[in-house]
Order: structure tokens, then C-alpha cells, then sequence
């Protein structure tokens, strides 16, 4: 029966205006208990992604992650992955986890990683293990680096510093994006870092010229150069949280609501994430380069994003 006709159905003693005045409330309460359902069984489908094991069959042993407050309670990447679910808003969370149209390149590049792995070597002196490696003429403690990605202030207050924090403690390089929401002189501050600057081939040449001369004076080590990216992918799921170029969404403004730690955490920080959910990005604002007083420029790396 339509909700329609419940609130015009006649009363059998008369008095059909006050139980379509009961009515109303009820049916009310209805549609909530129908979106209350809605949300767990979302939450559930949620965590069963989470969970996924080749030891679980049929439900069992179930497989759990942590995805409360205390980051340092995070045993696994799994664990700061559903952590991240959890205190993201969709809109942020989209952008961290999606990829363009059916996202295949995704699957493909996560597939391609997943056939990496640790060659096993037995009868080896293993009393004193080192996984160092040489760059650049300087020692690395470790084949890795940090690489870059963009609008991290979405995710975490100052993101791009405590990445370069992280790096430099651990003795790797630390790639800053150009859609970066820190400034490039203040991550090449961070001390023992290996400051890295990765370069969109876009926009007008007197852009690239500063970023580029800004990426020098500031003593970054190498500069990555993204050839690939002269088309962005279709990225839908961004395009149904967005009514504008500049603005969410009603229903991700909702959702970005609901999510208030996250939202007052980000929103604190210069810069401040913009009512759109688009950060501003300090370092593509900029003047005319000032010569240069290094010779050489920093080493060339290509990368394929």
C-alpha cells in the first residue's frame, strides 16, 4: 500500500484526521528503521571486505581488524585500512580507495604487486642482515622509498610533513607531490630527509620553470617527472559526490557531517581544506622563478602514475 494512501485511508469511527495525524509519526518511524537497516547492512558489507582470508570458510574464524581511535593499536596495513574507513567521509575515502571507470587499471596495478615477494634462501650467515642500497651516491637504508600522492591533507593534518618525518627517521626518500598541501620549503626542512619533487607535465611553461627552480633552492634530491597525465581518468564516483567543478554534493556534505573528528582535524591546518573538500595547494602558488645560483639540476627519475 503507498505511504499516499495510508495517510488519506478513512477512519471506521469518523475520525479519519486524527489517525492520519498517528499515522504520519509512524510511517516516519518506519522509513527510519528501513535507513537504520539500510546503514548496518552498508556497515556489514563494509567489514566483510575488510576480512577477506583465504583461512575463512563460511564466516569462520572470523577474521577481525581494529578500526578504533588509537592508530598505534594498528597491527597491520589491514587494520590502518579500516581505520581509514571508518573516520573518512566518502567523498575523501573515495579518492583514497577508487580508481577511473571500472577501475581495471586498479586491479591490474594492485595484481601486478601482489607478485612481488621475498626469495628464500636457506644455508646463508644471517647474523648480520643489511638491506641497504646506494642512490645517487648516497647510502639508503632501505630499497624504498615514499611516493608521492596528492591532497593528503584530506586524510591527516600536515600529511605530507609526517610522511617526510617518517622518511627521514628511517633513512628512505620521501617523493612531495605537486598537488602536495604542504610547502616544499618547509618538508625540506625535515631533518635526514631525502627530499624528492614530483612534477606534473601541465599547464603553462613558467609554472613548470618555478616549481622547478623552487624544487632546487629548496635542496630537493631528485625530480620526478609524470608524462602520462595529460588526461585525467573518469573518475564517476567523484563526479556523482560533486555537483560542481568547485562543490560537493548535498548528500556528501551530509555524509562529510557525520564525520566531525575528521573534518575539524583537516579543516584546522593551513592550509584549510575548502568547503568543496578540495585543498588549496600553496605550492603552485607562485611568482617568477629567481635565478638559479645552483649549475646542475637535480637527477631526472621517470614514473609512470
Amino acid at each position: 500500500m503507498a505511504h499516499s494512501d495510508l495517510m488519506l485511508a478513512p477512519s471506521s469511527n469518523g475520525r479519519g484526521g486524527s489517525q492520519a495525524r498517528w499515522l504520519r509519526p509512524l510511517s516516519a518511524a518506519g522509513l527510519g528503521a528501513v535507513a537504520g537497516a539500510l546503514v548496518v547492512a552498508a556497515a556489514g558489507r563494509r567489514k566483510a571486505s575488510h576480512t577477506r582470508s583465504p583461512a575463512v570458510m563460511d564466516g569462520t574464524p572470523e577474521r577481525r581488524l581494529y578500526s578504533g581511535r588509537d592508530v598505534s593499536q594498528a597491527l597491520s596495513v589491514a587494520d590502518l585500512r579500516a581505520i581509514a574507513h571508518r573516520r573518512l567521509p566518502r567523498f575523501a575515502l573515495e579518492y583514497l580507495e577508487g580508481g577511473a571507470d571500472d577501475e581495471a587499471t586498479l586491479a591490474r596495478n594492485r595484481a601486478a604487486l601482489a607478485r612481488y615477494y621475498f626469495t628464500h634462501r636457506s644455508f646463508v650467515d644471517v647474523a648480520h642482515r643489511d638491506i641497504s642500497t646506494t642512490l645517487f651516491g648516497k647510502k639508503m637504508t632501505m630499497p624504498v622509498a615514499i611516493a608521492p600522492t596528492g591532497l593528503n591533507e584530506l586524510f591527516w593534518p600536515h600529511a605530507d610533513l609526517r610522511l617526510a618525518e617518517a622518511a627521514g627517521a628511517c633513512g628512505i626518500a620521501f617523493a612531495q607531490s605537486t598537488m602536495s598541501n604542504d610547502p616544499m620549503e618547509q618538508v625540506g626542512k625535515v631533518p635526514g630527509l631525502r627530499h624528492w619533487w614530483q612534477l606534473y607535465v601541465f599547464g603553462p611553461q613558467v609554472v613548470q620553470d618555478t616549481l622547478i627552480e623552487r624544487a632546487r633552492r629548496a635542496g630537493c634530491e631528485a625530480l620526478i617527472v609524470t608524462d602520462d597525465a595529460q588526461i585525467f581518468g573518469n573518475r564517476v564516483w567523484s563526479r556523482r559526490n560533486n555537483s560542481g567543478p568547485k562543490d560537493l554534493s548535498w548528500s556528501a556534505k551530509l555524509d562529510a557531517a557525520l564525520h566531525p573528528r575528521c573534518w575539524i582535524a583537516c579543516s584546522s591546518c593551513t592550509p584549510r581544506i575548502s568547503s568543496a573538500g578540495v585543498a588549496r595547494t600553496p605550492i603552485s602558488h607562485s611568482s617568477r622563478p629567481a635565478p638559479s645560483t645552483t649549475p646542475s639540476a637535480p637527477p631526472t627519475s621517470r614514473t609512470r602514475r
